[in-house]
């Protein structure tokens, strides 16, 4: 499939999907199609709110609230139905209706947006939606806050606060005829904005109908929709039916005036000094001014303009005049220009210039204007003061134009302290004055609305010198068409930021992405964005992504600093954003949040925090981070010293894997649970949420700010740190931020600044007296320090702002300032910088602007293994790098400039940061260390990014890819490349080479009919099979072969049925032996199976070899125990027990289930295990005595009780042998410590040397683990590749002395073998050698595994060779006539069959070794069940000839 057509086969497929919902809107039946919809809906009775056009009442109630003539005219476009709600469930209908009938609805609430967008549309079908009997208005005086509807006006609402209140007001517009609607979500400012902000900035709550007919509070709604609504306007977003507001208090006496002047007198000069003084002035007057052109009233005949400077202030007029008398003399206000009166009687004021003896407030219910006139509005702002020429050059074209004029409203106080991101409405701090540029006409005609309209533009062209730029800004409430609109094609987005970055400026592109070189022009889009609500649209988004071949991008909070979750290479691409998965369930009683992968850092902290004030969560300290995607890399914060990273206190994890299945922990298996805790989540499916681990914190937390210079002490401050600051009290986390910064002592030059930043879990004396010891060359002294709790701590990592200044409910908003172009790289410090060379890096950095941030280890993240989780950089790193540069200017050239002082840093920091490799890490993306573009190198490719970010750990997470992804759907730039299928489970590195021969394709059964379909449809092209259930076979026999053949592998075949009343189970070929430990272990403490101690070896090929482990002297093998089994012969038949009759039953115990056909399950009988067993080790070295202690071993092993496993390990290092002595005892240590004593006093076995634990525990300690581990470590399949090469021996009388000691010489060769000595006797004495196909019983004393490992595939010849010669050696101390070998251990060296029919003779070769008598009896059973010989390999057996049994 194409690219293009896989765009448009995706494109196409959801238009139709779109296409089926829609019904044809635009015939004549609309009106009954919109009644019969509605009526649908309880509580909707149509004939109440649906006003068609043919209606008497249509004409009078579209014009009751168009507000501007221009748009009431015979030409403009006219809804076809007026929709007239009177409850909420009447809007809900209405929404949907619209919706199912595809009908564009225009919601109007007031009808004062000045381009009629409320009422008109360029759509040849819209219905309106008319709020105006939503009008209610309930104020709680008490409270301080009231809900008012949206259909209210600003009269209604400010007559209703002064009703119940003389002392209250609420900071809106001054025309009280607006409706709260439409002024509200648009952002809404009045008198009162310099003291108390917008309207928006004084919204509780609110309640909108969604696009889903849902009706939703803050809390339904969430924190980002209750943003947008709050400045952004409603209508984009839903239909907004009312606002919680919080009243402000207002003086029981303001103060209002009105001055003029003209241009022929002082008017210049007030103006120029109102521009000083209206913006900084005292926060309780507002001043704003009129600027019109009019006739002069001194010289006849002649134009001028007047200004007009209105004020407010909350007070009275003495001191009001007092401070302008001082502030603005040129204004010349007098006593006698000002009048006092109440807050509510000043609204009056403002609307029509009455006095309270004149005009009642009553007046303020006149829902109605005089009249509507024909007008336009336009609007600026100015950042900085006009000039006197240029303030002459404006009187000059106003009376030009002749009628338009301007209203100067002055900002500051409050809105410059309000934040631009705070809410959508951005024009705060830097910016002076607003403009609203105004013009009403009467004439309709086209010509003087022509005239006026172009005046306004004219004018508003004049004045692009005087305003604001890039962009130029504009006020959403004086909606202005001519900025630019939409048609909402394919080039929507475009359209909509021409005109939304200057109503919104950086707020615009709210959505998230963090990084703006990723969002210009020249960046790929995805094809489609997809926003999912719930799991089951996650699941079918994946589903059809792989259906239609599409790559899938996951985002969840758009902070990647390579912009991998949004941006892509492919052509073709959708974005998947979790924006909606946001939910957090935090159960303090329980210690535990769920958390969605969508939700940002900050909500977490603050939904913790509600709960409980002494719980937190380690993670980290930027609030608008999304949960998923920190976490999933490893996410650190100011707590890993104590408590460690994000993903060491993650308990259970959701996941929507390849196959659009949802997975627990329990279900996905240990393996992907661990990948997904520091491995990055996109490699590996959908995150949709973590269950986190909450850890306790103090109710006082410290916190401090300690900057110096490199002119000063800063490289002692630095060099001391370096050493304190990973070593000191776990409870401290000191980060250093490294700046180049002018000097403040030297001008003109450059210096470098270091911050230290710290947090400490307790007061600020403990803090104080800890630095002063160990930190002197800090000088911390109490009054540097703030003590908080921890979510203020939170804040103030956040912005620096303290407790009293930034309450924690700014945690909640998502949203950044802006999105700057920036780039990060990391790096890990081992060593600490010298002195020389932390002044050589001043040297460096001063020469640009890229930063470092130190963070500091130590702690908690020295005690984790690296293992543990993907992120590997724990113990022996002292503190991490972060290189951090950001700007402003997107330019080609500017990119180009950062980019490259980050790199020269980067490289010149190459001699003091971690080698071999130089580790990175992955929350820091960075595609300078490597991208991989998934071709014939991707797992080389991915290994260069992957040891940097994940060490030793990057196979790991290969094969977890492979197992769940194999075929690499989820991807991008770095992720985890899966190994190609078939390396995937390859143990042994001999085996995956160029040279090893491939099979011609790889089937990945899911259920027992495929593998039918694949023996039957492999026969019939003469291709051979190989089964391979776990890839742990030492000759690579389960996925080699020298003729044409495929592999059936067996790994989605893994369930297990453990029925503990009948003590059996039901286990798949495929599953490994940790998953039915596992599996036992949930079911019953006092059950087990008696298998090998390797858990990730595969059932299948393990027990049908025999199958041996520790408690196998007391039930035998694993083979021992199978009480049925299924498996797929040479015709396609399934067969169990009964029907495969109990010669093949009887083979494939033992004797290898390859020859015979493809095992599909095993019946297992469970055996009982003591609630307590006791596990011991204790090793010896030659010169402790290790070889007496030996011999004396190979004559009580298999003699010792069966209860008891004493097994020794030999092993060569430091120029000495070494001998582990390690034993499994089913019962109590004082039992085995004198039965010990009893039996082999030499060893000195002590109490110190034994651990009691349980069996399942057991199983984890012979697995090499804690037994301490979650048990979950049991489902991990995957383990480390190596090169190696295997043989076995069964001795059947001790070595002597002399042979042990020339045993010694030999492996002191190669110091990575070792051998392993498993002793046999009790029960394995007592099953008869013909009981099965596995024949070693009686007779031995111990099996021996020989086995040496290598790391380079160069080096295979040299150690297979040694293992040769000491196999060699080792011939006159075992078995002879034959000398046996176990089967499982397998060993081509013993002999392999020809290529075609091997002859029984020279199978016998190697079949004696392996099965001794047993193997006739196996030729035989072969015979019988594939005379054809089809299942066949290098060691199957033949079988007889015609005629010959």
């Amino acid at each position: 499939m194409t690219t293009r057509s896989n765009q448009t086969t995706f494109v196409s497929s959801v238009l139709l999907f779109l296409l089926l919902l829609h019904v044809s809107a635009t015939s004549a039946s609309l009106y009954d199609d919109f009644v019969r919809c509605l009526n649908t809906h309880p509580n909707s009775s149509a004939s109440q709110i649906v006003i068609p056009q043919n209606n008497p009442s249509f004409t009078s109630t579209l014009r009751a609230y168009i507000r501007n003539a221009r748009f009431n005219t015979t030409s403009t476009p006219k809804p076809v139905l007026i929709l007239t709600p009177k409850t909420e469930s009447h809007v809900q209908a209405s929404v949907l209706c619209a919706k199912k009938l595809n009908v564009q609805l225009k919601t109007r609430s007031g009808g004062h947006d000045y381009e009629g967008i409320s009422y008109v549309s360029t759509e040849p079908t819209f219905v309106v939606l008319d709020l105006f009997n939503f009008r209610s208005i309930d104020v709680n005086a008490e409270a301080g806050y009231a809900w008012a509807q949206a259909g209210a006006t600003l009269g209604e609402l400010y007559y209703r606060i002064a009703e119940k209140s003389k002392t209250l007001g609420f900071p809106a517009g001054i025309c009280p005829t607006v409706c709260v609607g439409g002024h509200v979500s648009a952002g809404g400012y009045g008198n009162l904005l310099r003291k108390y902000g917008l309207s928006v900035d004084n919204v509780l709550d609110a309640l909108i109908v969604d696009v889903n007919g849902k009706l939703l509070d803050r809390k339904a709604m969430g924190e980002d929709l209750f943003w947008a609504i709050r400045g952004g306007g409603g209508g984009s977003f839903g239909v907004i039916l009312a606002y919680k507001l919080k009243l402000v208090p207002v003086p029981e006496k303001v103060t209002v005036f009105r001055v003029m002047s003209y241009t022929e007198s002082n008017a210049t000069d007030v103006v120029l000094k109102w521009q000083d003084v209206a913006p900084s002035t005292v926060d309780d007057l507002w001043m704003r001014m009129l600027v019109q052109p009019v006739s002069s009233p001194t010289n006849k005949g002649t134009n001028t303009v007047r200004i007009s400077v209105l004020g407010q202030y909350l007070g009275n007029s003495n001191q009001l005049v007092s401070v302008l008398g001082k502030q603005f003399p040129e204004l010349g206000l007098k006593k006698e220009d000002c009048l006092e009166m109440s807050w509510i009687e000043s609204v009056v004021w403002w609307n029509d210039g009455s006095t309270p003896n004149v005009t009642k407030p009553e007046v303020l219910l006149d829902r109605n204007l005089d009249q509507a006139k024909f007008g336009k509005r336009k609007s600026d702002y100015v950042q900085t003061p006009i000039s006197r020429e240029g303030l002459e050059s404006l009187w000059k074209k106003l009376i030009e134009l002749g009628k338009t004029g301007l209203v100067f409203n002055a900002y500051g106080g409050k809105m410059a302290r309000v934040s631009a991101s705070d809410a959508p409405f951005p024009h705060r701090a830097g910016n002076l004055f607003k403009i609203q540029y105004s013009v009403s006409w009467e004439d309709g005609g086209e010509e003087a609305t022509k005239e006026y309209l172009n005046q306004t533009r004219v004018l508003y062209s004049f004045m692009t010198p005087f305003v604001s730029k890039n962009p130029r800004s504009a006020f959403l409430a004086y909606r202005d068409l001519d900025i630019g609109v939409n048609n909402f094609g394919k080039d929507s987005y475009e359209q909509g930021k021409v005109y939304g970055l200057k109503y919104f400026n950086d707020n615009f592109n709210r959505a998230y992405i963090r990084n703006a070189r990723f969002n210009t022009t020249s960046t790929p889009k995805p094809v489609l964005i997809l926003t999912p609500t719930t799991e089951s649209h996650v699941q079918a988004s994946v589903l059809c992504a792989k259906k239609l071949n599409v790559q899938l991008k996951i985002r969840s909070g758009g902070h990647d600093y390579e912009g991998r979750s949004y941006v892509s290479t492919e052509p073709t691409f959708v974005v998947l954003d979790l924006f909606n998965f946001r939910s957090i369930d935090v159960n303090a009683e329980a210690g535990y949040a769920w958390a969605q992968a969508g939700a940002t850092l900050g909500e977490l902290y603050y939904r913790i925090a509600e709960k409980s004030k002494t719980l937190g969560f380690p993670a980290g300290i930027c609030p608008t981070v999304g949960v998923g995607g920190h976490v999933s890399g490893g996410g650190y914060g100011n707590l890993l010293r104590k408590y460690g990273l994000a993903v060491d206190n993650v308990l259970d994890a959701l996941i929507v894997d390849v196959n659009g299945k949802l997975l627990d922990r329990k279900t996905m298996g240990e393996d992907l649970f661990w990948a997904i805790r520091g491995g990055g989540g996109g490699s590996f499916g959908v995150i949709l949420s973590y269950k986190l681990k909450l850890v306790p914190v103090p109710e006082t937390v410290t916190v401090f700010r300690v900057m110096s210079y490199t002119e000063s002490n800063a490289t002692d401050v630095v060099l001391r740190w370096q050493e304190v600051a990973p070593s000191t009290v776990d409870d401290l986390w000191m980060r250093i931020l490294v700046q180049p910064v002018t000097s403040p002592t030297k001008k003109g030059t450059k210096t470098v600044r270091i911050s230290v930043l710290a947090q400490y879990l307790g007061n600020a004396n403990q803090l104080v007296s800890i630095l002063g010891k160990e930190f002197p060359e800090l000088s911390l002294k109490k009054e540097d320090c703030l003590e908080m709790s921890w979510i203020e701590s939170v804040v103030w990592w956040n912005d620096g702002s303290t407790p009293n200044t930034t309450k924690p409910e700014v945690l909640l908003d998502r949203n950044l300032d802006q999105a700057s172009f920036g780039k990060r790289k990391s790096d890990y410090v081992q060593t600490p910088i010298s002195r020389e060379g932390l002044e050589s890096l001043w040297n460096k950095m001063i020469e640009g602007k890229t930063g470092l941030v130190f963070n500091p280890y130590g702690g908690k993240m020295a005690q984790i293994p690296a293992s543990d989780a993907p992120f590997p950089h724990r113990t022996g790193n002292l503190f991490k790098i972060q290189y951090s540069v950001n700007w402003d200017d997107g330019g080609e050239e500017a990119i180009n400039m950062y980019l490259n002082q980050s790199r020269v840093l980067y490289s010149f920091m190459t001699p003091f940061v971690s080698k071999n490799p130089r580790s990175a890490f992955l929350n820091y993306r960075d595609l300078d260390i490597g991208v991989n573009d998934f071709g014939k190198d991707s797992y080389e490719q991915g290994k260069v990014y992957g040891l940097m970010y994940f060490n030793d750990n990057f196979d790991r997470l290969v094969k977890v890819k492979t197992a769940v992804d194999p075929e690499n759907f989820f991807r991008n730039e770095q992720s985890i490349p899966p190994l190609p299928m078939l390396d995937s489970s390859i143990q042994n590195l001999r085996f995956s080479n160029n040279s090893t021969p491939k099979p011609e394709a790889i089937i990945t059964p899911f259920d027992e009919s495929h593998v039918q379909a694949a023996v039957i449809c492999s026969k019939k092209n003469g291709l051979q099979i190989r089964s391979r259930s776990g890839g742990h076979d030492y000759e690579g026999l389960s996925y080699v072969s020298r003729a044409p053949f495929i592999i059936i592998d067996l790994f989605n075949l893994r369930s297990i049925d453990v029925d503990i009343e009948n003590e059996s189970a039901w286990v798949k070929s495929g599953a490994t032996l940790g998953e039915v430990y596992y599996s036992i272990a949930q079911k019953s403490k006092v059950y087990g199976f008696p298998a090998g101690s390797c858990p990730t070896v595969g059932v299948g090929g393990h027990i049908s070899g025999g199958g041996f482990g520790t408690i196998f002297r007391k039930y035998g093998l694993a083979s021992d125990n199978v009480i049925d089994a299924r498996i797929v012969d040479v015709n396609g038949r399934i067969l169990d027990r009964k029907s495969m009759g109990e010669g093949l039953f009887w083979a494939i115990r033992g004797g290898g289930g390859s020859s015979f056909g493809v095992i599909l399950a095993l019946k297992l009988r469970l055996v009982p295990v003591p609630p307590t067993v006791t596990v011991c080790d204790i090793s010896k070295t030659k010169e402790q005595g290790a070889t007496k202690l030996l011999l004396k071993w190979q004559n009580i092993a298999d003699k010792l009780p069966e209860e008891l496993f004493l097994h020794s390990v030999i092993g060569s290092g430091g120029n000495t042998i070494t001998v582990e002595f390690g034993s499994l005892f089913l019962g109590p240590v004082e039992t085995l410590l004198q039965l010990m004593q009893d039996n082999f006093p030499e060893l000195s076995l002590k109490r110190s040397h034994c651990t009691e634990m349980s069996w399942i525990q057991s199983v984890l300690d012979f697995a090499g683990y804690s037994i301490h581990e979650s048990l979950e470590i049991l489902l991990k399949r995957q383990q480390l590749s190596l090169f190696y090469k295997a043989k076995s021996d069964y001795v059947t009388k001790p070595i002597s002395e002399a042979g042990l000691e020339g045993l010694w010489q030999r492996l002191l060769e190669a110091n990575t073998s070792y051998l392993i000595l498993t002793p046999y006797g009790g029960k394995m004495s007592e099953i008869s050698d013909s009981e099965t196909a596995f024949p070693h019983r009686q007779g031995n004393i111990y099996k021996i595994q020989y086995m040496v490992t290598w790391g380079d595939g160069k080096d295979t010849q040299k150690y297979v060779r040694f293992m040769r010669r000491l196999y060699a050696y080792m011939a006159p101390y075992v078995s002879k006539s034959p000398r046996a070998a176990y089967l499982n251990y397998r060993d081509l060296d013993l002999g392999r069959n020809s290529d075609g029919n091997t002859s029984y003779a020279q199978a016998s070769i190697w079949g004696s070794k392996y099965f001794k008598n047993n193997f006739r009896r196996l030729v035989h059973v072969k015979t019988l069940v594939d005379p054809g010989n089809f299942f066949r390999n290098e060691q199957s057996f033949p079988v007889f000839s015609s005629g010959r049994k």
